[in-house]
């Protein structure tokens, strides 16, 4: 059984990971970096809490660079088709590389003033990473090629996901930086960037 480590102050999400996964891994539970210096067992996988604001530990993190793994609540609703559970790891390198990229792609989503309490920011971040996995054009019909993939997947009518990625788009624009959105997306005068603009403006930033 590989030994993994769950950083996180968020009862949920740690009840979640271990409800899910507790007969693949032993587990211990911690809310400071400095506490996986007295682990004795090798760390074979961190879950780290991507809400978590590690700025200033940076340095400490990149040690463990390679065994490190993105996690939030949401990842863990629907444990028929979590990744996690489906691959159990088999695939963990193919896996991690997608979640250093949701990672990253979130990151860039909150830079641009996008708001995670809204439905419909985590519905362009799913948004995002279909249309990565996408090498022709048919990703630029969003309606069509994309939408309907993660309307499957939360349940949803397709006019529902593209409706809240619209209103998290709309609150972005509002709440966000004129300057960051002009340097961004390259713009010469104050504009509202379209969903489309967005997640290709994001895509070709990876």
């Amino acid at each position: 059984m590989q030994n993994a480590v769950i950083f996180s102050n968020n009862i949920y999400l740690i009840k979640n990971i271990l409800d899910s996964l507790n007969t693949q891994f032993s587990f211990s539970v911690i809310t400071n970096l400095e506490d996986l210096s007295t682990l004795n067992s090798k760390i074979d996988i961190i879950f780290l809490d991507s809400q978590l604001d590690l700025k200033t530990q940076n340095v400490m993190l990149s040690k463990y660079k390679d065994t490190i793994v993105f996690v939030q609540k949401e990842d863990f609703k629907n444990t028929k088709e979590n990744p996690l559970l489906l691959n159990k790891f088999q695939n963990f390198s193919s896996f991690r590389k997608r979640n250093l990229i949701r990672h990253e792609v979130i990151q860039k989503l909150k830079y641009l003033g996008y708001n995670f309490k809204h439905k419909g920011s985590n519905y362009i971040v799913d948004a995002i990473l279909e249309s990565i996995n996408i090498e022709d054009d048919s990703k630029n019909n969003l309606e069509k090629n994309i939408y309907p993939i993660i309307a499957k997947k939360y349940k949803k009518t397709v006019s529902n996901i593209k409706g809240n990625i619209y209103t998290a788009t709309e609150h972005m624009y509002y709440e966000s930086d004129a300057n960051t959105l002009k340097n961004f997306f390259h713009f010469s005068y104050d504009k509202k960037p379209s969903p489309k603009e967005v997640i290709f403006t994001i895509i070709n930033s990876l």
